[in-house]
């Protein structure tokens, strides 16, 4: 999903909500900030609602363990995600955001369900309360393919690397969460 220009991630706490207030006075917000999984602001009068799915998406090449990271149009690096619709559920909308953004067919690692939450500040429009819920998803032997109207370029990275090209914090703790759980997933399988 690409977000207008002027829009600006806002944590769900009372500096989110300040933020918020700002932009609807038209006064400066508060910078950029961040929580995954805070449910405070959802009160707030006038905030849309929206809900998005994807996967941190793997595979391996060369033996070694590669993250799909997705480049907006803007420059935002992400995991793939997008836009529930009609009764979709999460993991429907998760394949299809994916096969839509990559062109890639993947298959869901059973355990792996990790939410974002924040706030979507734009000027002249209601703030967006946003949840993304995010699973882990892998690819074997395809070669992904950026969708021209929203994704500038798609990339495999080693942990570190995707740890650095993410331009989010939020992002960042999704990863490290999806790292320890494939690095425990993989000690117990060694241990049998």
């Amino acid at each position: 999903m690409a977000e207008k220009e002027d829009s600006v991630r806002a944590e769900k706490t009372p500096a989110g909500r300040a933020a918020v207030q700002a932009e609807k006075a038209g006064t400066e917000s508060p910078v950029r900030e961040e929580k995954a999984g805070a449910e405070e602001a959802k009160a707030d009068a006038g905030v849309r609602h929206e809900k998005s799915c994807g996967a941190v998406v793997i595979c391996t090449e060369g033996g070694a363990r590669r993250y799909v990271l997705t480049c907006s149009l803007k420059g935002v690096w992400g995991f793939p995600k997008g836009h529930m619709e009609g009764q979709e559920t999460e993991h429907r909308t998760a394949r299809r955001e994916i096969r839509e953004e990559t062109g890639l067919n993947v298959s869901f690692i059973k355990g792996f369900r990790r939410t974002d939450e924040y706030m979507i500040l734009r000027k002249d429009s209601p703030a967006i309360d946003k949840q993304v819920v995010y699973f882990l998803a892998r690819y074997e032997r395809q070669t992904p393919v950026p969708q021209e109207t929203e994704v500038s370029r798609i990339e495999l990275f080693d942990y570190e690397g995707a740890m650095k090209r993410l331009t989010f914090d939020s992002s960042r703790r999704i990863l490290a969460a999806a790292q320890r759980f494939l690095d425990r997933r993989e000690d117990r399988n060694r241990e049998k």
